[in-house]
Parts: C-alpha cells; sequence; structure tokens
C-alpha cells in the first residue's frame, strides 16, 4: 500500500531551508523530491499499512519500497519493545524488526515506525503486539538420552480456566496445584517428564489451553542417532556434524565456538527451525579431548540460558603446536628423551600452528635439557608466543644437532612484548646462559627469530664462573648459527655480579652471527663485573666468527660497578692476533644507535672501550674498516668524577689494547654522522687518566691508514650541568679529541684526504696543559688537553718512539676548541710529522667565554720536529687560559713549536684573525705563522693576512690590533720572535 507526504509543496521548501545547513553533507530532499516520494511497506511479499505481533518474540523483514533510488533513508521506533535492527539504506530495501516478548496480561501501547530521510520524517507505519494468556517460566528444553524431570512455572490471571496436555507418549506433565493468587495471578508449577530415548532424535510439546488462546512448551530429545559416551554425546576424530529443531520463536540466540564449529539452519515451519552443528576436527597438540559447550539464550524475558547435554570430541594429533598445554606436554617429552612425533608434519618439522598464549604456564622448564637436548627442526610460521612472564629460562633451554653433521633448527619464532623473563641464579658455580629464544644452543641454526620480550638477568658468581647472556641466544657453540634475529622494543636488563659477562642484543657468544638486527635497549647496572662484554649484536669474535649484515639502532647502557668494560655497537671484542677486513660493501652491517656509559667502577685501573662497530682491538690484531657509514650515537657521563684509568671511544673503532700494539689497522671511506656527548658536572673532576675520543677511532698503538674518512658528527659536545672549568678540572689527566681520531701511537700513521665537517670540543679543565719547562717531562707524564679537527695528537712522548705521521690532503671546516690545551684546525699535536695540504677553514673556534685553548694553530696546536707545507687557512684562532703556563700561543699556522727537533713551515697561507687573551697577567705570543717558535723553527715562502689582536682578561679592551700590512709583517710572522723567516708575503686572502 502506498502513502504519499500530505506536505504542500512550499510547506517543504520552507522546511528544508532551514535544515539545510544541517543536511549539507548528505542527500538534500528539495520542494519537489518531497512531493513526488513515494514509500510503500510490504511483508513477504504482501502490502501492509500496519504491523500485528501476538505475544512471543519475533525477527519480521519489512520490505520498504521508496521512489528515489539515490535516497539514504532509516526507520526509526518510538518503542523499546519495537526496535528496528541498524543497517544503512539507500533506496528501496528491507529493514529487520526484533519484537521483544510480551509478557503481560495486556496488549502492548502500539509503536510506530517512522521513515526518516535527512530532516524529513514521514510514512509511519503503527506495529502492534497481543496480550499473553500464559506466561512461561521456559517455554523450551533440551534432554540427553535417559530423560528426566524437568519443571516449569506457568502464570497466569486469576480467573482463567485453562487445560495442559501433550500427545506424546514419551513425554508426560504432571499438574501440580495453583499456588495462592499474588496481584491478581496465580502461578501453577508443572513437571515434563521424559524417558529414555532407544530410538533417533525427537520433538516433543506440551500444549496449554485457554478457550481458543493456545501456548506451547516443547522440549527436544537428543536419541540414538547421536554417540554416547559415559553420559556425553562423543564424537570421534572425523569431521562431525549433530541436528536439532527448536522454535526460533522462542529462541533469542545461539552459542556455540565459532572457531571450529559451522551453524546451518534450515526453516522448517513458521515456528520450527531445524538446527545443524558441524564441528572441525579436533587437532590437539596436547592429547585432550574437546569440550563443545553449545546453548541457546530463550528469548523470555529472563534469557533463560539452555544447555545442550555435554559434548565431546576426540581428538587427532595437531602434527604442530597450538596451546599452551601443548607446549608444556612437548617440552616435558622432550626432557624425557621421548617421541615427539605427535607434534611433527610430514617433513618432521614441529610447527606452530597459530599464535599461543602462555599464561597459564608458571614455571617454564624450557625446551630440552643438557642430557636430552633438543635436536629436531621447530618452525615458528611467523607466529608469536604471548604472556610468557616472569620465566627463568629461555623459550629453549638446550639445543643440539644430532651427531657431528645434525643440526638443529628454530626458526621464525616470535615473542612479543606481554612475555618477561627473569633469570635469578643467587649463587652459581658454573657458567650461566641465558637467551629469549635459547639459553644454549650447539650445532643449532637459528633463524628469523623475533623477541621483544623483557628480561632481566640477576644473581651473582659464587667463583670465577662466567655470565653469557643474549636478547635471542645465551652461549653458542660449535655449529651455531644466528640468521635474521631481531631485537624489536624491549627493555634488557643485566644486574648480575661475576668475574666476566658477555652480554650482547643478540648472542652472548654465537660463532655466526649474520643479518640480525638489535632495536632494543640492553643495560648493565647495579652489578658488579670483573670484565664486562657488551654489544648490540654479540660480544668477542675470532678468527672463525662469520659476523656479517648486522645493525644495530638500539641502546646500550653501561651503568654498573664494571671494572674492564668493552663495549660496542656490534661487536665488544677482538682476541688477540684476530685479522678481518670490515668492508660495508660485502658486510653491510650498520650502526645507528645510542651507546651510554653511565657509570663504572670507580678504579684507576678501570677501563672504558666503545666504538660504534667494535669497542676494542685485542693486541697484534690486524683490522681494515672500510665504506661504513656510521651514525652511533655516544653519552658519557663525566659528572660522577669516578676515576678510569682509559677511556677510548670512536665512531668504528673505540680503541685497541694500549699494553701491545696492534699490527696494523685501517680505515677507508668511513663517514662518522653520529654525536659523541659529555656530561660534566659543577664541583666534580673528571678521573679520567687518559681520554681518547674520535670521530673514527678513539685509540690505535700501532701502524694506522686513515684514508677518504669523513667526520660530520659534533665530537665533544657537552650537556653540562653547570660551568664547565667547575666540572671537568682534573690535574692529572690527559685528554684528546679528534674529528677523525682521538690519539695515535706505536707505529708509523698515515692520514690522507680525510675531512672533518662537524664541531671538535675538549672540554676537560686541565692546569697542567702548558709546557714552561721540558724538562717537567709533561708529555711522558701525559698530561693536557688536546683537540683536532682532524686528530686529536700523535705519539705524546718527551722521547720520542721514531715513528712518524704523515697527513695529506686532510680539511677542517668546522669549529674546533679546547680549554687550556692544545688546539688544531688538523691536529692537535704531533711530532715526527710530515703535514702536506691540509687546510682548515671556520669562522671561529668555539668559545666559551675565556674558555679557549693555550695553544691553538690553524694547522696544528703543537709540533715537534714537523714539516707543514702547503696548507691554506682561514679562521679566527684565539688561545689563552694557559693554567699554569707562563704564555698562551695562537699562530695562524702553528699554535706552539716545541723546543727539540728543527720544524719548517712552508709554502703555507693564513688569513684571519689571531686573538689572544691573557689571564692573571699571562705573556702572549699572538703569531701570523707561528705563535711561539724555536731557535730552529724555520717559516719560508708563506704569506698571512688579517688581523692580529690581544685583549685584556676580560675581552673588553684591545691593548694590541693590527692589521696585518708590509710594514709590520715581519713582526708577526712568529709571535714570541724567535725562529727563521724568509721569503714572506702579505695575503689578502683571496
Amino acid at each position: 500500500m502506498k502513502y504519499k507526504a500530505i506536505l504542500s509543496a512550499i510547506a517543504a521548501v520552507a522546511l528544508l531551508a532551514a535544515c539545510e545547513d544541517n543536511i549539507s553533507e548528505r542527500e538534500k530532499l528539495d520542494s519537489r523530491t518531497v512531493s513526488q516520494l513515494d514509500v510503500q511497506y510490504s511483508v513477504a511479499g504482501k502490502a501492509v499499512s500496519s504491523l500485528s505481533f501476538d505475544h512471543a518474540f519475533a525477527r519480521s523483514v519489512v520490505e520498504v519500497g521508496v521512489s528515489n533510488d539515490g535516497l539514504r533513508w532509516d526507520l526509526e521506533s518510538n518503542s523499546d519493545w519495537c526496535r528496528v535492527v541498524p543497517a544503512e539504506h539507500r533506496g528501496s530495501g528491507s529493514v529487520t524488526l526484533e519484537i521483544e516478548a510480551n509478557e503481560s496480561f495486556e496488549d502492548r501501547e502500539s509503536a510506530t515506525l517512522t521513515f526518516v530521510a535527512g530532516d524529513y520524517r514521514g510514512f509511519r507505519i503503527q506495529v502492534d503486539q497481543s496480550a499473553a494468556t500464559f506466561i512461561i517460566s521456559q517455554p523450551y528444553f533440551v534432554a540427553g538420552l535417559k530423560g528426566g524431570a524437568f519443571n516449569v512455572n506457568v502464570t497466569t490471571l486469576s480467573d482463567t480456566d485453562w487445560t495442559v496436555d501433550s500427545e506424546e507418549d514419551w513425554l508426560s506433565v504432571v499438574r501440580n496445584p495453583a499456588g495462592a493468587p499474588v496481584d491478581g495471578t496465580v502461578t501453577t508449577a508443572l513437571q515434563l517428564n521424559v524417558g529414555t530415548d532407544y530410538d533417533d532424535s525427537r520433538l516433543g510439546a506440551v500444549e496449554l489451553s485457554s478457550g481458543s488462546e493456545t501456548d506451547v512448551i516443547r522440549l527436544w530429545q537428543f536419541g540414538t542417532d547421536v554417540a554416547w559416551k559415559d553420559g556425553s554425546i562423543f564424537f570421534g576424530t572425523e569431521v562431525s556434524s549433530f541436528s536439532m529443531i527448536a522454535p526460533m520463536t522462542q529462541v533469542r540466540k545461539v552459542n556455540y565456538p565459532e572457531e571450529y564449529t559451522t551453524l546451518r539452519s534450515d526453516r522448517i515451519d513458521d515456528v520450527l527451525e531445524k538446527l545443524t552443528f558441524t564441528l572441525d576436527q579436533n587437532l590437539s597438540d596436547c592429547s585432550a579431548a574437546r569440550d563443545v559447550a553449545v546453548s541457546l539464550t530463550l528469548s523470555n524475558n529472563t534469557s533463560t540460558e539452555v544447555p545442550l547435554p555435554a559434548i565431546k570430541q576426540d581428538y587427532i594429533p595437531a602434527g604442530g603446536l597450538m596451546t599452551a598445554e601443548g607446549m608444556l606436554l612437548f617440552a616435558q617429552k622432550v626432557a624425557a628423551g621421548e617421541s615427539t612425533a605427535d607434534w611433527q608434519n610430514d617433513q618432521g618439522w614441529v610447527t606452530m600452528l597459530r599464535d599461543i598464549d602462555m599464561s597459564g604456564i608458571a614455571d617454564w622448564p624450557g625446551i630440552g635439557t643438557a642430557e636430552h637436548p633438543f635436536s629436531g627442526k621447530f618452525d615458528g610460521k611467523g607466529h608469536s608466543f604471548t604472556r610468557l612472564t616472569q620465566s627463568s629460562n629461555g623459550l629453549f633451554a638446550y639445543c643440539e644437532g644430532a651427531g657431528e653433521s645434525g643440526e638443529a633448527t628454530i626458526k621464525d619464532v616470535k615473542l612479543d612484548k606481554k612475555c618477561s623473563f627473569y633469570r635469578n641464579q643467587e649463587d652459581w658455580t658454573a657458567e650461566t646462559r641465558f637467551g629469549c629464544i635459547a639459553n644454549h644452543a650447539v650445532r643449532t641454526y637459528i633463524s628469523g627469530c623475533t623477541s621483544s620480550a623483557s628480561v632481566e638477568f640477576a644473581g651473582s658468581a659464587s667463583n670465577s664462573s662466567p655470565a653469557y647472556f643474549g636478547g635471542i641466544l645465551g652461549k653458542g657453540g660449535a655449529g651455531v648459527s644466528l640468521h635474521n634475529c631481531r631485537i624489536v622494543d624491549c627493555e634488557m636488563k643485566f644486574t648480575s655480579s661475576c668475574d666476566s659477562a658477555y652480554v650482547a642484543g643478540i648472542a652472548g657468544k654465537a660463532p655466526s652471527v649474520d643479518g640480525c638486527t638489535m632495536n632494543g635497549t640492553l643495560t648493565v647496572k647495579d652489578g658488579n663485573v670483573g670484565e664486562l662484554y657488551l654489544a648490540g649484536v654479540t660480544p668477542v669474535i675470532n678468527e672463525a666468527s662469520n659476523v656479517s649484515g648486522n645493525t644495530f639502532g638500539g641502546v646500550l647502557v653501561v651503568g654498573g660497578n664494571s671494572l674492564h668494560n668493552y663495549v660496542g655497537g656490534l661487536y665488544s671484542k677482538t682476541v688477540t692476533g684476530f685479522t678481518k677486513v670490515f668492508d660495508s660493501g660485502s658486510d653491510g652491517s650498520s650502526s645507528s644507535g645510542t651507546i651510554r656509559i653511565d657509570s663504572h667502577r670507580d678504579a684507576a685501573d678501570c677501563r672504558v672501550y666503545a666504538g660504534g662497530i667494535l669497542g676494542c682491538a685485542a693486541p697484534s690484531a690486524t683490522l681494515t674498516f672500510k665504506d661504513y657509514s656510521v651514525q652511533a650515537k655516544f653519552v658519557l657521563d663525566h659528572a660522577k668524577g669516578r676515576k678510569a684509568g682509559y677511556y677510548c671511544v670512536g665512531g668504528v673503532l673505540g680503541g685497541t689494547d694500549p699494553g701491545t700494539k696492534a699490527k696494523s689497522v685501517t680505515f677507508e671511506g668511513i663517514n662518522y654522522q653520529g654525536l659523541m656527548s659529555f656530561r660534566f658536572a659543577a664541583g666534580v673532576a673528571s678521573g679520567i687518566v687518559k681520554g681518547y675520543y674520535g670521530g673514527v677511532a678513539g685509540f690505535v698503538k700501532g701502524p694506522s691508514t686513515f684514508k677518504d674518512c669523513t667526520n660530520q658528527g659534533n665530537v665533544g659536545v657537552t650537556t653540562s650541568d653547570s660551568n664547565i672549568n667547575a666540572g671537568a678540572k682534573n690535574e692529572t689527566s690527559a685528554n684528546f679529541v679528534g674529528g677523525v681520531a682521538g690519539y695515535l701511537e706505536g707505529g708509523n700513521v698515515t692520514m690522507t684526504s680525510c675531512k672533518n665537517e662537524a664541531m671538535v670540543l675538549n672540554l676537560f679543565y686541565c692546569n697542567l696543559s702548558a709546557y714552561n719547562n721540558p724538562d717537567l717531562n709533561y708529555l711522558q707524564d701525559f698530561r693536557g688537553a688536546f683537540c683536532g679537527g682532524i686528530l686529536g695528537a700523535f705519539d705524546m712522548h718527551l722521547e720520542p718512539s721514531g715513528e712518524t705521521i704523515t697527513l695529506s690532503d686532510c680539511d677542517c671546516s668546522a669549529s674546533v676548541d679546547g680549554i687550556r690545551g692544545m688546539v688544531g684546525g688538523v691536529v692537535g699535536f704531533c711530532q715526527n710529522a710530515t703535514i702536506t695540504n691540509c687546510d682548515y677553514s671556520s669562522k671561529e673556534y668555539t668559545t666559551l667565554g675565556n674558555q679557549i685553548g693555550s695553544h691553538q694553530g690553524g694547522v696544528a696546536g703543537a709540533v715537534s720536529k714537523a714539516t707543514i707545507e702547503g696548507s691554506v687557512v682561514k679562521a679566527t684562532i684565539h688561545a689563552g687560559q694557559p693554567g699554569s703556563s707562563d704564555f698562551a700561543s695562537p699562530g695562524g699556522i702553528v699554535g706552539r713549536v716545541i723546543p727539540g727537533d728543527k720544524v719548517v713551515v712552508k709554502d703555507c697561507r693564513f688569513y684571519g684573525t689571531v686573538i689572544a687573551t691573557p689571564s692573571n697577567g699571562t705573556t702572549l705570543y699572538p703569531g701570523g705563522i707561528v705563535g711561539a717558535g724555536c731557535a730552529n723553527t724555520e717559516v719560508k715562502d708563506c704569506s698571512f693576512g688579517g688581523t692580529i689582536k690581544e685583549t685584556d682578561k676580560n675581552k673588553t679592551t684591545e691593548t694590541l690590533s693590527k692589521e696585518i700590512s708590509k710594514n709590520n709583517l715581519a713582526t708577526y710572522v712568529f709571535g714570541n720572535q724567535t725562529g727563521t723567516a724568509t721569503n714572506i708575503s702579505v695575503w689578502a686572502g683571496q
């Protein structure tokens, strides 16, 4: 039946105009559309103008015909008992109504459905529902094979006469006397009695009658057409089905395990439907039959839950792992040396079939023991273990391939962030090992495994037994390799005390690690460790190590009380005599994480090595690093004033062992783009005796080569709490900072075509940084602050070792500065040196108040026995604050020449400003080429220009300011007027 909108065009236009802003994002009904809009309702193909329902729960589909195919619309109900199921409608379609059961003895107050489109409302239709004659506490029952007695209450009006009967010979009903009237109603208790079913399942009914009004109580009984075992419906291992008949007017919802059950509904008549349940095979990894819980939620107002009889389904071996219980049983079978065939597929692999929630396992034992290790093949298929918490073992405890040629395999396993491990051995007497994937492995291949689990390794050794700790593997013996494993976004802590600890993001020890990535945070804290080997990937590498393609992008923190600290973004240390070429072209490794040295043992023999790729090269090593771009960042906390004998920190290599020379160390094509920062604190003196810091290498003892290396990361910047002078003061230390290398000695050195493009600072505050008397042996005592754009210093000994250094075609284009030390645009100090075509260009040195180096030079801060040739400097050079020295000497090319062998500066040019700032009456020697020369210092074929300045200590009054000209050129070649100069000319900086 059609309904037309009884609206005039004018009224419609007015209404829609008023609401235009509100419906701007929906289809609008203009006056013409409204006047032509037709809507019709029908049920089962028959047009209706109203809807009527009896008192039972009902679902009804109402077809809605709309004349505008593009119109969005909906129906709204004004009553809770008549609900419109939400859906989107455009053009003609249908809506589903849900009619609540009317369990009262009065007709419902009519509900109204309203057609809504945009802001238009109309085409209303009325819905009615009749009163109940009988209010039944439970209108539907389900019985098992042996039947039983079922109780139900029937409430009627007190003056109603009614009867109850059943036509089934197997279903009888007993009517108990009615109770006393309550509020005009009477409740009668019925008992339905069902006998044993010796045949197929059956549906029975009890009919209630009162005049012409009837109602029905139904009961379904499962019979012999389904198998029974121990009082339960029992299914075997095959795909199984069972059916039942239910009055869907009395069922609101069917509840069943949807993950392995399929439900099909077939209508029998207007009331009854056949429900068929199909069960998938019960693949079990723990030899357990499956309990299948099925129930019906009735539609009466109490929403009674009617369960089916107990249903069980037999299992077949899953051929894999699915549950925590299955994992535990599997681990127990491996530990007992028993067969694990039930968990293997046709190829013999133990596989994970889904993600596994391990929350039900209180004390995970790990898979495998020393007596019965896991020796098979385990494939996680990329699935995750979750909620494995506070476990003291990794997923695998012990793995070992069977036989000399056998190999255990673990691949594609994940531990998610909801997993956590806590390994606490109060007193261990033999080496202890822990890894989130595996504690210990021999002849094992671990591939594609990922851990995001948090973990803490605690306890202490009662003797000298070591600890091995890795995010993936604790300790790997012969034949162990890790491939493409990852640590992702997790917190790992090592808090143990022991003589030696091998701690790493990937493996505490492993002979082969390739393609692995560490992107978590690994902290060593609280414990007391003698030898700490801490690495992003794996600590110690040797000749047999196969390490390549690894990535460090996480955070390593030294925060405990360890004595000797070997820290590497990728690797901690090599073995003695180690030889390897690290070539990025074939290796592909990268380092971009952060290394923090927060704390260590407060001892003069403490050592700290930290490198973006390698922490420390052991004696007699032969190493080459080629074509790496390193972004590793270093944060070094000197605010605690802890003592240390050595700090060796470098973007690629922290340092070699200071006791014995390396055979050879080569760096080629290195680009450092990270950051090296120091933290000082007011009133706290640095306790470091010797500190070496470089963008590529901190310290090398032995022959070394640097070729085509570039520093683009600030080295030596501070995160100071207060004034640096007060914070870093240490009268007995030597600290070396270089854009490429901190300090080199013990072998001939070549630095070719190296560049520095970032700030280099040495802000350690030391009074004993100058040389007012060579007999004081300061060089040998190794005291002072040395800073260079390319190199901090070379061969800082009063008695030269005889080795030479050659720097050629090196450039620095950023600010370089140091406090009370020797600072050079290229090198802080060197002797037995040849420097050729090395340039420096910067607007000025970074000056922090008066905190500027004592002896600063555009090429070298200080030299002894050296030749400097063909170098060009354009900069402002500023010296002062000489500490206990009686003079300060800034020089355009060289700050100071140490008395001794001949120093030659030739064919060099300087243009800029040379500034000397006195302190406490200090003598000043500002020079255009050399600040303070000696009798055997020779300058020839050089030119310079710009300005020479002296100021008072507050830098407020210029006591001398001279523009360089032909008239005063000879006066300012040497700031102290000591040395020989020939063929000198003015240069305007062109």
